[in-house]
Order: C-alpha cells, then sequence, then structure tokens
C-alpha cells in the first residue's frame, strides 16, 4: 500500500508543474522569435525592416534578402565618437554556419567605405583578447575608396579576404590595394588569446615603371603589445635595412630603431648625386613621449673622392641629434663630426626651433686642415682653418658667416664673408680675400638666374688665387700670374 501523500509535498509538486510549463512556454517563445528572425532575414521586406530598426543604423534603398544576396544604396552606421558611410553596398551569398559559429559570404563588396571620427587625447587600451561571439569569414572583400581622414590621401582597389574565427588564429590576406603612387600587399595573422602573437607582413612597391624601380618589404612579430619590427627597401641593387622595436598602443609607439646601410651609392638612386659607397648605421632611443630622445649616426665613404670626379668628398660622418617628441619644433644636433679628403676635418653643433614656431636653425662648426684642392682639382691648393656658421628659418632667409685663415702657395690667406640669400636671390654683406699684396673686396647683390650687382675693389689680384679652373679649359688658360686693380 502506498504511502500517504504528505500535505507538504503538493506545493512543490506544483511549482514543478508551474516550471516545467515555463520553461516549455519560453523554449516556445525562443523557437518563434528565432523562426521570426529568421523569416526577417530571407524577406526581403524583413530585412529592410530589421535593419531600419537596429539602433546607430541607416540604410537607403536596400534590395534582397539579408541571407543570400543583397545590396544598399547606402548605410550609416554611428557610434559613440564617429561613424562610418558605406555607399554601393552589396554581398553575395551570405549564411550562417552553426556547426562552426561563423557567417559566411562569398563576396563583400562596398563602392566608397568614409570614416569620420573624432580626435582624442584617450590612448587605445590594448584588448584582453579578440574572441567573437560570431566568426566571421569573407572569401572576397572589395573596397573601391577607403577614406580615414581628410587630409590623407584614400586607399583604392582594396582587394582582400578575411578568416576571422570565434577563437584561434584571425588572418587577414590583402591581395591588392592603391594608396598615392604606391601598391600594397601583405598578410596578417594574430591570435585571439593572450598575448595575442601576431605575425603580419606588407610588401610596398611603385605603381608604375620609373627610371628608379624600388621594393619594400616591412615585417611585425611578437606579441601585439610590445613588436620586433623589420623592413628592407631595395633600389638599383641598393639595400637600405631597419630593425626596431613598436608599441603600437603605447604613446609614442617606436621605443628603438637601427638603421643598417652596407655600400649604398647615391648615385644609382637618382641622376646628379654623386657616387658613393655609404656604410655604417643609425640608432634612435626614444624611451618615452615626453622623454628626450637620441638619433645617433655613423657613416664611412668607401667611395670618397673629389666632386669633379663625381663622388663625394667625404670619408666618415658622424651625426647625433637629441630632442622630445612631444615637443618637435625644438631639436639640437649636439655632434657633427666629418673626415674630408686631404685630412681636412670639421666639428660642429646646432639646434633647431625656438619659442616661436618660426622653425629657426643655426649650425655653428669649425673646419680644419681644409685642403680646397682635395675636394675639387680646379680649386686653388691652399690650406685653412676657421670657423663658419649657417642659419635659417621656415619662411626667412639663410645666412652664412665664415673667418677662414691659412696658406696659399706658401703665403699667408684670410677669406672672411658675410652673405644673406633666398631663393635665386642673394646679398653680399661683406667678402674679403687677401693673401700677401693680393686683396680683393666685393659686396652687393647676385641673381643666380644671371643678373648681378657688385660693387669690388682689386689689388694686385690674381684670379687664379681663387679658381684654377679644369685643364684645358678657358680659365685655365688665362695668362698667368695676373694681377687685377680696380
Amino acid at each position: 500500500m502506498a504511502a500517504p501523500l504528505l500535505s507538504g509535498d503538493r506545493p512543490v509538486r506544483r511549482s514543478l508543474r508551474i516550471l516545467r510549463a515555463g520553461l516549455i512556454g519560453l523554449a516556445l517563445v525562443l523557437v518563434l522569435l528565432v523562426g521570426f528572425v529568421a523569416w526577417l532575414l530571407h524577406r526581403p521586406a524583413g530585412g529592410a525592416w530589421l535593419l531600419a530598426h537596429l539602433p546607430g543604423v541607416q540604410i537607403e534603398a536596400p534590395e534582397g534578402s539579408l541571407m543570400g544576396d543583397f545590396s544598399a544604396r547606402r548605410l550609416l552606421l554611428t557610434w559613440a565618437g564617429g561613424e562610418a558611410e558605406l555607399r554601393g553596398l552589396r554581398w553575395k551569398g551570405l549564411g550562417v554556419s552553426a556547426s562552426d559559429g561563423l557567417l559566411l559570404a562569398r563576396e563583400l563588396a562596398i563602392d566608397e567605405i568614409d570614416i569620420r571620427s573624432q580626435a582624442s587625447d584617450t590612448p587605445l587600451a590594448i584588448p584582453a583578447d579578440l574572441s567573437l561571439p560570431l566568426g566571421v569569414h569573407i572569401a572576397r572583400l572589395r573596397v573601391g575608396r577607403l577614406s580615414w581622414a581628410p587630409q590623407q590621401a584614400p586607399l583604392l582597389g582594396l582587394d582582400a579576404q578575411l578568416d576571422l574565427p570565434r577563437r584561434g588564429t584571425h588572418h587577414i590576406q590583402l591581395k591588392a590595394a592603391r594608396w598615392q603612387h604606391l601598391t600594397l600587399a601583405g598578410d596578417a595573422r594574430i591570435d585571439s588569446a593572450a598575448p595575442l602573437q601576431t605575425d603580419a607582413t606588407l610588401r610596398v612597391a611603385q605603381a608604375e615603371a620609373t627610371e628608379l624601380p624600388w621594393t619594400a618589404v616591412a615585417a611585425v612579430t611578437g606579441p601585439l603589445a610590445k613588436l620586433k619590427a623589420k623592413a628592407e627597401l631595395e633600389a638599383a641593387h641598393q639595400t637600405l635595412k631597419a630593425d626596431g622595436e613598436i608599441q603600437p598602443f603605447a604613446t609614442w609607439p617606436v621605443n628603438a630603431l637601427q638603421l643598417q646601410a652596407d655600400a649604398l651609392d647615391l648615385a644609382a638612386l637618382a641622376p646628379g648625386l654623386p657616387r658613393t659607397a655609404l656604410s655604417g648605421t643609425a640608432q634612435l632611443k626614444a624611451p618615452a613621449r615626453d622623454a628626450e630622445a637620441t638619433l645617433q649616426a655613423e657613416l664611412r665613404n668607401g667611395a670618397a673622392g673629389r666632386w669633379d670626379q663625381g663622388a663625394l668628398p667625404v670619408n666618415r660622418l658622424v651625426i647625433a641629434l637629441a630632442g622630445r617628441p612631444d615637443q618637435p619644433t625644438s631639436l639640437r644636433l649636439t655632434a657633427l663630426d666629418a673626415e674630408l679628403p686631404g685630412g681636412a676635418r670639421v666639428k660642429g653643433k646646432g639646434q633647431y626651433g625656438s619659442s616661436e614656431a618660426d622653425g629657426r636653425w643655426q649650425l655653428d662648426a669649425r673646419v680644419q686642415g681644409l685642403r680646397p684642392e682635395a675636394l675639387d682639382s680646379r680649386a686653388a691648393p691652399a690650406r685653412l682653418d676657421g670657423p663658419f656658421s649657417l642659419a635659417g628659418s621656415k619662411a626667412g632667409p639663410l645666412s652664412a658667416r665664415l673667418d677662414l685663415g691659412g696658406t696659399l702657395e706658401g703665403r699667408p690667406l684670410r677669406v672672411k664673408a658675410q652673405v644673406q640669400g633666398e631663393g635665386s636671390q642673394w646679398r653680399i654683406e661683406e667678402a674679403r680675400l687677401t693673401s700677401g699684396d693680393a686683396t680683393l673686396q666685393a659686396s652687393g647683390r647676385v641673381d643666380t638666374a644671371g643678373a648681378a650687382q657688385i660693387k669690388a675693389q682689386v689689388r694686385q689680384f690674381d684670379p687664379h688665387l681663387l679658381w684654377r679652373g679644369a685643364p684645358g679649359s678657358a680659365w685655365a688658360r688665362l695668362p698667368g700670374p695676373t694681377r687685377l686693380n680696380a
């Protein structure tokens, strides 16, 4: 005989029946809701209604069903701090793989994308992970024109493939794109889980054939917060390499950078440049945006020679710069050391910037043991020592001062000059050369286009004291010694 039902069990069983009925009802509601959404997605009118009622979404002239083939004349997406306008939107074969949790499309094409966002001083925060609630796979993504800033040229003809699973490794393949006169292609992979291991490569080349074709390849690898970067530029069998460290989410992303050149010939890069064989390194250290950064470069020229031989008359060059990244209008040249053919040496320091944003700069240097004939055989043989300075600004004229002393053909020599100019117009405020009994003193204006207004005084002056000229030239055939007095 069954045990009598306790009076306390009845409320419990009643609650269980109510709970079961509620769950069944909720399941029916969910099924109906999913069915309704599916019906909306597969009906053109339903898809248009759904998009029109989504927050932050405005759509014009929609055609087709969202699941399958769809197009719209214009789609505007808005969010806090920005918006994106898509014109000429269309996709083909959109569907969902429930087993893989993927949104799939054979093709997504957009004629124009215009992204407008408000500037913000808030630094970007690195995401904890890149997992997605629903993965995305687009076999072919085409964008005719992508704009993101009014002052920047747009990206054109973008052709890519996206494979972004819910979890795992996201893969983006850039098959082609064009920016200004450059073509771009690349490949990027990034893990969705911390530390977001990243491997990406970008290849850049000229869009049209030129006299100097070149290509560049850049690559980054490592955790997304701190990437190791490498780049290589190749032109006319010349190679320039760069290695560095990038922190893309830091206020100052580039902490260290090193450039390396090996037998770089400038003459191969552009007509008119001198022949060189430059080898050396340049190192940039920038620990923070508000801390002092330094750039040090040392180059040696294995093909140093005279100007008249088409060479660069520099054996070795050392430069050191210092400044703060958050103060780009203030820069110091802490060291300049150049070794020239013939044993000459130039040392100096300089600075760029001032309290006003006029871009003023100044270089103060001293030359030791300068032999002009070692720089150009057409110059008269001499030896000169002394200071010189150069100064200028963004909009102001360039000024130069020098006061050099030495010997010329065994006689004392002094050259003193002060000139100022801008563009083709130059003013000689003072120019004086003395060597023994010979004197040249001049002032006036010179237009490099051909006009000149010079006031000069000469005494026992031989023009060959300044310039011997090329062998066989009319200047070299002047009778000598010539003594001019005026």
